[in-house]
């Protein structure tokens, strides 16, 4: 990436295209994710690689589409930092949305010559009190 405002744009764009190779050129090879789902850990390019490969053949026919709201962006010369809530949805052929989920995001960059890649990446949603489970909004 160019700059790190582009993240979101081509998040968006790859996950709608099924785009791997996209997705994973947004990561630095020592990339930190924390996500949400079973390997909630992932550390290195190879191990996110594998959960993004994993994510889209497990789509099946369905479109995914990611829309990303209230995007807040800091920086300096080597660093950056964003945050943005992210809405997921699984859509059918018939446009029909079977499956939506919001999370929050947090992303870190850096920044290495001229190009941006993400160095950590956290993924959550709320917990109810009540039942203790997920808030999917």
């Amino acid at each position: 990436m160019n700059d790190p405002e582009q993240f979101f744009e081509l998040y968006k764009m790859a996950a709608h295209d099924r785009d791997k190779n996209l997705m994973s050129g947004l990561y630095h090879p020592d990339a930190e994710l924390f996500d949400m789902w079973d390997a909630y850990h992932l550390h290195g390019l190879t191990s996110i690689t594998s959960m993004i490969n994993n994510w889209f053949d497990s789509l099946g026919n369905e479109q995914l589409e990611v829309d990303f709201s209230s995007i807040e962006l800091r920086r300096s010369d080597e660093t950056a930092f964003a945050y943005a809530f992210v809405h997921f949805r699984a859509i059918d052929a018939a446009g029909t949305v079977l499956r939506q989920m919001k999370n929050r995001m947090t992303v870190c960059f850096v920044k290495n010559g001229n190009l941006w890649s993400v160095l950590h990446q956290h993924t959550s949603i709320p917990i109810s009190s009540q039942d203790i489970k997920g808030i999917f909004g």
